[in-house]
């Protein structure tokens, strides 16, 4: 167990805690803080990891003030976790911008550098850009790229050590490293991850089979639908349908149970599947593997699905989608809009004063979220050194569904007397969510001495 040593943050975890209890919510994970293991933060699944994001953001908003950054805040975070360096601290050691100055150039490397973005993120992420789940450890090799592998290979967290400490970052905000990243890709034991997109599940029982007597068995099938991001119009659809059961006793005091059924454990299963736009698809031999079909335009499309399965003897029949009684099947390809992680950097410079902002969409395994930040920088001695001014940052974001259909718009903002300032707006967009050219938007302010920049970013993914 971690020993909590910020009674303010104990607080905060007994007070969701309390407000969950009030509301009927069973606490998932009751707001427990990660456990430390050779210098990485485990959290117990991905929604844990949600959770203490929610937790770290209120601990943030209700201690921020002009004499306290973000930063000081998340070093409070961090004493809770004995000799762990987070890669939000190894980054700031590492310029210590609190004594150093830099060029033009400097700046400009520095942030883009940091293409993690988000301050809360950067303080679960290890020096190493490592972070646990469960029994695995992802690393996060470049923007919306993370590799995976099992917790216990400590030759693979060596390796990604070794990577780190001799990496030359060529501009991660276009993953320019790629020569040197497929190195990963390849390497044993290491696991590419991506994040499912998946755009409905569906369940519904409609066969009945009473080949035993003393039983009543139900067939039915969980069907999930799901994008298979493209660039930008995103075109192909997959389909992936399990087969289930539930097994109910005849008689008094019968009892009964549901199970997935596996394909093997059948005698023999095919699958047709009409696409909804005139192509039709045979699975022979079919064992719940996932099928994929590419449409050529936009338009809705109302697949239909006939699943065989052969069960001693006998062929059974389950239909969903168009034109049948089972679960409806719907995909829609409507404009072109993006799943990926995007971010764009920009800086202006007037009289001695200079501001960095950065706009940015994250929709990848630690979360869903986007974000702005301002930086403000003063003229001194001849280089660039962070100083405190009024500055603001505010976001702006309208999110689509997989069929790039608008479906809502959230913003944000944050003013601070500070050096810098960000605003991150998180679970706007949890699942199947897109967004097009111009959908994100940011505007940044710095007022200091007579000086007034302003800057507006948009994103244009496509």
């Amino acid at each position: 167990m971690v020993q909590l040593i910020d009674a303010q943050l104990m607080e905060i975890i007994l007070a969701k805690r309390i407000e969950n209890s009030a509301n009927g919510i069973p606490p998932r994970l009751f707001y427990s803080l990660p456990k430390l293991d050779n210098e990485i933060l485990y959290f117990d699944s991905k929604e844990h990891l949600e959770e203490v994001y929610d937790l770290v953001t209120d601990f943030v908003s209700m201690n921020n003030s002009e004499n306290v950054t973000s930063l000081n805040i998340l070093s409070r975070i961090e004493k809770e976790f004995n000799n762990y360096v987070s890669f939000n601290k190894m980054f700031e050691d590492k310029y210590d911008f609190d004594h150093n100055s830099f060029t033009d150039a400097e700046v400009t490397k520095i942030e883009k550098e940091d293409f993690i973005n988000d301050e809360i993120l950067k303080t679960f992420l290890n020096s190493n850009r490592l972070i646990g789940f469960g029994d695995k450890i992802y690393f996060y090799l470049n923007r919306g790229t993370f590799i995976s592998f099992e917790k216990g290979r400590n030759n693979l967290i060596e390796i990604v050590k070794n990577y780190v400490s001799k990496e030359v970052i060529n501009d991660k905000e276009e993953n320019t490293n790629s020569s040197i990243d497929a190195v990963f890709i390849h390497t044993t034991g290491f696991n590419v991850e991506s994040k499912d997109h998946h755009i409905d599940v569906h369940e519904k029982g409609i066969v009945v089979d009473q080949w035993d007597p003393d039983y009543l068995i139900t067939y039915y099938t969980k069907i999930d639908q799901y994008d298979i991001p493209g660039n930008c119009v995103q075109s192909t659809k997959g389909l992936q349908i399990y087969l289930n059961r539930t097994v109910n006793e005849f008689g008094a005091g019968g009892g009964g149970y549901s199970e997935g059924v596996s394909y093997s454990s059948i005698d023999d299963s095919y699958l047709i599947v009409e696409w909804g736009d005139g192509t039709t698809d045979q699975y022979n031999n079919f064992m719940g593997q996932a099928v994929y079909h590419t449409y050529s335009g936009e338009g809705d499309y109302y697949p239909k699905t006939s699943l065989y399965f052969k069960v001693n003897g006998n062929w059974l029949l389950i239909e969903d989608g168009a034109g049948t009684n089972g679960i409806p099947l719907y995909f829609g390809i409507h404009g072109e809009c993006s799943y990926s992680d995007i971010e764009k950097y920009d800086g202006v410079i007037s009289g001695d004063w200079k501001m960095t902002c950065k706009l940015w969409v994250n929709d990848n395994i630690l979360g869903n979220h986007i974000g702005a930040y301002t930086h403000g920088w003063k003229y001194v001695n001849g280089k660039w050194k962070r100083k405190i001014s009024n500055i603001n940052a505010q976001v702006d974001g309208v999110f689509r569904d997989g069929s790039c259909v608008a479906t809502e718009h959230k913003t944000g903002s944050d003013t601070e007397n500070q050096e810098r300032v960000q605003v991150t707006k998180t679970k706007l967009f949890k699942k199947y969510k897109t967004h097009g050219n111009g959908d994100v938007k940011s505007h940044h302010n710095l007022v200091k001495n007579g000086i007034n920049i302003n800057l507006g970013l948009s994103l244009n993914p496509c």
